[in-house]
């Protein structure tokens, strides 16, 4: 039930207990219980929690340290003046009979949420007469709880209590006029009705929730989804969505049958939700088991119930179904060691630092001899082969002596890491002098030894409620599971029989995890016999996370009442709170109707160049590099005045304007193999290409290395065209310099060489493109200014450039500012060349629907700026692709990491596609800018998806 879809502000929540039904199927410690079930209309009720108890009443302690188990019935639920929940109960022994010490007297419950309770104790109303009925209300006139109850033999009484937490100012018990509790009318099996209150939208919410194992309702899959290779494509996950509005990831196996990963295309591929099929039980007569991961490999091991416990085998394999039908292989018997002749028991994987482990108990001969004890695998050993774990050592304390002496037994020991400590827990049984049942105790060991305590052993958890005294006095089996949110330990409790639960802990990450005033413990057991149809007894849990992140449970139980103990498996869900859920069974885990599923797949590739496209191509499929000198009317002056023959404002320059006389410059051309000046029916579209600092209009050709005596630049566009990847196209290397000194190479930050760099924009607009499109046959005709021609002509225009040309391209082609030297202003105080550098560039991406950026200069605006620049535009960028190599020292930090913080986010849903590409290992030089013109060419001139994606690349 979603929060958003509850109308109501008041749901109705009853309470009951019910009638036992026998000892092995519903025994009187279980049904006299409060239990739980929900309504909208007050009507027509919904079980909750499989229909069984979610509060029970505490067992009481002999001076000996044994226990007494204690059940409850007839229970009433109200709210109590702060707005919390109240609960009275009468108090009876375990099989429902009346109690001695609960004789005139009601227990008491406090509950928040009806999920966990705080049993504050027996309220005394009158100690000469059993409690039979009770009822209790807060009276707001008097600011009183009235206790209304009768007794045993049919008398009423009430009771008048100020202060209901501290059983303080309690009145003397007055006769009363009967009362009779609404009868809801309800099918719900065997209940025994107790009422029925309101409780807010909120509460119930939690309560329905946490107490209803939740349904696969909803898949999602990206409509879209862009990809480099099949493998990339396996990482796309779908999202399942349950009924309680909490989510999972799943694997998709898609049909990638239709797809040629050796080129850029688009795709509808359909597949299947994977999921995994465990058909209960996948191991017989093994009890106890736990999957560890070790290596790349997975491990399965249980207690061996086939041969009364005498071997301990393990199975192996590459992901964890493939364990199901795997051999077994012995490792351990009962023959190998005197000290282990007997009851090998609750075997465990466990990693600490670099060696593997296996936590598991053992005795000599007698069963009250049973001890923990832990099994190492030696440096290098294969946990397959018996020989290459070292003896097991019993379990020591501090002190150096035994865990637990001769006065009973240590078993089930599991262990867990947390803020650097390893922590042990294990189930200890006294039988000496008397049997006080099974314990948890908790403590830390040494990392280097762990079967040495270097604390001393802390209490943790008694078996105080009827589901885990229910045959006998237990809790046994922990395991940690251990989430960004909570330390939970699963535990199990009461015989292993049919009656075997598994029990619930937790506590916060950064408690003292040895005071057990820390840890929670749930009222109610997460896992029984009424969870799963047809498992009987389950418990003795463990966890292991697969390779997709997800979390798997093991345990036992039986296939029917008197079937051997069984290993099972089943993915653990989390619900609204975060907590385990482990009744989630296939069939609710995914709605087989929702399996099929189809996307969009775009097959682009953020990639490393393919093998052999640096090399040089045959004659006839060689693009050709030419050169060409065109006038400029539009760059700095020796005067540092921007000279225009456009309507230039000098706020919006930044500096003065003047008119002045047309300089010659040059770029180099890259035209396609094929390209025919004469032929104006076959069009091309252009991508810019700008140089850095200290380059020229080579710098992208010359490079730093050649293939085959040929630019390799041109190489890569060579081969692109020719496997199909990109169209044909022309590509422009710019002398990036807007200044009357634009052949002047030399790094001079206070030079007009230098300063020109940040006024390319208005050469582009008003010079070079109007020159490029009129001498070569070219979509774009910048001369066509229509609304219409506009839109047009960016879609076949691409900008991208390396170092300082980087920063043109983000700087000048988006709209950043004209020199962003905040980054130097303390090292370089005169980088930013006597330019203001708040002064603000128009942009143009009324030029460039495609913008490219390599290894992008430290003076780049910071990303939210550029981002704000790009939504507060009439046009959409289609594609933003950025790169950097994680090791340069100059562009990394201050000049990538700074551009695309938050520039996708502040751009909105004007950019389409957003790529920031970081190449491992990458420095500052040709390698990361030829991948960069690689890949952006690729995603160049086509209509963009959407996609938000970052990349980590290996070139």
């Amino acid at each position: 039930m979603i929060l958003t879809e509850m109308k109501q502000d008041l749901y109705y929540v009853l309470c009951y207990t019910r009638l036992p039904i026998n000892e092995d199927i519903y025994s009187p410690k279980l049904a006299y219980s409060m239990h739980l079930a929900y309504s909208e209309d007050g009507v027509h009720f919904n079980e909750l929690n499989h229909n069984s108890g979610v509060l029970f009443a505490k067992s009481t302690d002999n001076p000996d340290g044994t226990l007494n188990a204690k059940s409850l019935k007839n229970p009433y639920i109200f709210t109590m003046a702060d707005g919390s929940f109240g609960v009275v109960a009468v108090r009876t022994e375990a099989d429902g009979l009346e109690e001695m010490h609960s004789k005139g007297s009601v227990l008491f419950f406090i509950t928040e949420d009806f999920l966990q309770y705080k049993e504050m104790g027996l309220i005394p109303l009158k100690d000469d007469t059993y409690v039979n009925e009770v009822k209790c209300r807060y009276d707001v006139s008097q600011k009183k709880y009235i206790i209304h109850w009768s007794d045993t033999e049919g008398k009423y009484y009430q009771n008048v209590v100020t202060d209901i937490k501290q059983f303080t100012k309690i009145s003397k018990a007055e006769q009363a006029e009967p009362f009779i509790l609404d009868k809801t009318i309800t099918d719900i099996e065997g209940i025994v009705l107790g009422n029925v209150i309101q409780i807010p939208k909120k509460v119930a919410y939690r309560l329905i929730n946490r107490l209803t194992v939740p349904q696969n309702i909803k898949i999602e899959v990206p409509s879209k989804i862009e990809v480099s290779s099949e493998d990339s494509l396996k990482k796309v996950k779908a999202v399942a969505v349950y009924s309680d509005g909490t989510r999972a990831e799943k694997r998709i196996d898609w049909d990638t049958s239709m797809i040629d990963w050796n080129k850029t295309g688009v795709y509808t591929v359909c597949g299947n939700i994977h999921q995994e099929h465990y058909a209960f039980p996948v191991a017989i007569n093994r009890a106890d088991p736990c999957i560890g991961k070790w290596k790349g490999k997975y491990y399965f091991i249980a207690t061996n119930d086939a041969d009364n416990n005498h071997t301990l085998n393990i199975r192996e394999a590459d992901n964890i179904p493939d364990l199901v039908d795997a051999k077994e292989v012995k490792i351990l018997d009962t023959t190998m060691y005197e000290h282990l002749g007997n009851l090998l028991w609750a075997p465990e994987f466990h990693i600490i630092g670099d060696d593997l482990y296996i936590f598991h108990a053992g005795t000599p001969g007698a069963f009250e001899k049973e001890q923990s004890h832990v099994m190492k695998l030696k440096t290098g050993g294969n946990p397959v082969i018996a020989t290459d774990w070292i003896m097991p050592e019993r379990v020591m304390k501090k002190d150096g002596s035994y865990l637990y002496g001769e006065a009973g037994i240590t078993l089930d020991m599991t262990c867990f890491e947390q803020n650097g400590s390893i922590y042990v827990i294990w189930a200890q049984r006294q039988f000496f002098p008397v049997d006080q049942g099974s314990w948890l105790y908790i403590a830390k060991v040494d990392a280097r030894k762990p079967w040495m305590l270097i604390t001393d052993p802390v209490l943790l958890s008694r078996p105080e409620y009827g589901w885990e005294n229910n045959h006998t006095f237990v809790e046994e089996g922990p395991f940690a599971l251990i989430t960004d949110k909570k330390i939970f330990v699963t535990f199990s409790g009461a015989m292993v029989d049919t009656t075997y639960t598994v029990g619930l802990l937790s506590a916060d990450k950064d408690a003292d995890l040895l005071d057990p005033a820390n840890w929670m413990k749930e009222n109610y057991p997460i896992l029984t016999s009424r969870s799963v149809i047809g498992e009987y007894g389950p418990g003795h849990n463990a966890f292991v996370m697969d390779e997709d992140g997800t979390y798997w449970n093991t345990y036992h139980a039986r296939a029917g009442a008197n079937q051997p103990r069984s290993a099972g498996i089943r993915r653990v869900h989390f619900d609204i709170d975060g907590y385990p859920v482990l009744d989630l069974i296939e069939e609710k885990d995914l709605d087989i109707s929702l399996a099929k599923v189809s996307a969009t797949v775009i097959v682009n590739h953020a990639t490393a160049i393919r093998q052999n496209y640096k090399a040089a191509v045959c004659e006839e499929q060689k693009g050709t590099l030419t050169e060409v000198s065109y006038s400029v009317r539009n760059y700095i002056n020796q005067s540092r005045q921007l000279v225009t023959n456009q309507s230039i404002s000098e706020e919006e320059a930044g500096r003065k304007t003047v008119l002045g006389e047309e300089i010659i410059k040059k770029c180099a051309v890259y035209l396609p193999a094929g390209y025919d000046e004469a032929d104006k029916s076959t069009k091309y579209n252009v991508l810019y290409l700008l140089h850095g600092v200290g380059g020229n209009r080579y710098e992208w050709s010359a490079g730093n290395e050649k293939h085959d005596g040929y630019n390799v630049i041109c190489n890569l566009f060579d081969n692109l065209i020719k496997n199909g990847d990109i169209e044909p196209l022309i590509v422009i290397f710019t002398e990036g310099r807007s200044a009357y000194d634009w052949e002047d190479t030399s790094f001079n930050i206070d030079g007009t060489n230098m300063l020109g760099f940040y006024y390319f924009d208005y050469e582009l607009r008003y010079d070079l493109i109007p020159f490029i499109e009129a001498k070569f046959n070219t979509y774009a005709n910048i001369a066509d200014n229509t609304e219409a021609d506009i839109s047009y002509n960016r879609l076949h225009r691409a900008i991208g450039g390396l170092s300082m040309g980087g920063m043109q391209s983000l700087n000048l082609g988006l709209g950043g500012y004209r020199c962003d030297s905040a980054a130097y202003t303390n090292r370089e105080p005169k980088w930013s060349n006597g330019l203001d550098t708040t002064v603000e560039v128009v942009g143009m991406v009324d030029l460039f629907a495609f913008v490219g950026a390599f290894s992008n200069a430290p003076t780049s605006s910071d990303g939210d700026h550029l981002g704000s620049s790009i939504a507060a535009n009439g046009h959409k960028l289609e594609l933003l692709y950025i790169t950097c190599g994680d090791a340069d020292g100059i562009a990394y930090q201050d000049g990538f990491s700074k551009a695309v913080k938050g520039l996708a986010n502040a751009a909105g849903n004007k950019i389409g596609d957003s790529y920031s590409v970081l190449i491992k290992g990458g420095v500052h030089d040709h390698n990361v800018w030829y991948n960069g013109a690689y890949n952006f060419s690729r995603l160049c001139f086509r209509a963009s998806y959407g996609l938000m994606r970052t990349y980590e690349i290996s070139i």
